[in-house]
């Protein structure tokens, strides 16, 4: 078993019309073997504050190309370096190798209308789309309006075709604490029960069935929640060293 860690560069880069767009470095350093190792440039934008999501063997990120729009970048985690080592010809053509499209109704025009995250972002325009895993799919929340909360999952993975708006939370006027935010699936019960996270502050349920959406008062000031698998491998085994990267 291996454990890889994923780091990502991003630089700024201007046409020479003057038109902002970014080109990102990824770096995988596998645990034990003191290197990291570039294993490719892409002209896409990653969202900084958030990680990827693993699914189906792969890490995914919501990311954005040279003219704004949105697609899912993904990354191999058994055979990244077979994916991202390309020549140098065929670097330009990258960005079609490493995506596929993302859920439907993303709007690149209507978002720069949108209000102000409730956390300060430097983004151009507020996007409030977030990738995650519900149940056996790949998922992705959207909470771009003041009255509800669409969450689309992948039936087909990689299939654009196969995004089905599965759930729609309704939101009522007492709870207009919802509108405007990232929301992000953490986990599903067994009873059909999800468990998000909205923003930095404040966690929340939802009942497919019921129709219920209900707000945990449990946790105070900012933090971020995440998913994990327990393993009796500790990565103390690995040790410690100087690590190079190449």
């Amino acid at each position: 078993m291996e454990y890889k860690v994923i780091r990502i560069y991003q630089v700024e880069t201007h046409n020479i019309n003057k038109e902002k767009y970014y080109t990102s470095e990824v770096q995988v350093y596998t645990l034990g073997t003191r290197f990291w190792r570039s294993v490719g440039y892409i002209k896409l934008r990653f969202e900084r504050r958030y990680s990827g999501v693993y699914f189906n063997g792969k890490l995914h990120w919501l990311v954005k190309d040279v003219e704004g729009n949105e697609s899912i970048c993904f990354i191999d985690m058994r055979d990244e370096l077979d994916e991202w080592t390309l020549d140098t010809d065929e670097e330009l053509n990258r960005e079609k190798d490493m995506t596929f499209s993302t859920a439907p109704e993303f709007n690149k025009r209507k978002r720069k209308n949108l209000p102000a995250p409730r956390v300060h972002t430097n983004r151009d325009y507020q996007d409030y789309r977030s990738l995650g895993v519900l149940g056996n799919y790949l998922c992705l929340c959207d909470n771009n309006t003041k009255s509800h909360l669409d969450i689309w999952v992948m039936k087909e993975y990689g299939v654009q075709s196969s995004w089905t708006k599965e759930i729609v939370i309704n939101i009522i006027p007492e709870c207009n604490w919802f509108c405007y935010t990232m929301v992000h699936v953490l986990k599903v019960f067994q009873d059909g029960e999800i468990m998000f996270q909205l923003g930095e502050d404040v966690l929340f349920t939802y009942h497919p069935e019921k129709k219920t959406l209900t707000k945990i008062e449990y946790f105070s000031g900012r933090f971020w929640a995440s998913t994990h698998v327990s393993s009796l491998l500790s990565l103390k085994n690995f040790g410690t060293g100087v690590v190079n990267t190449f």
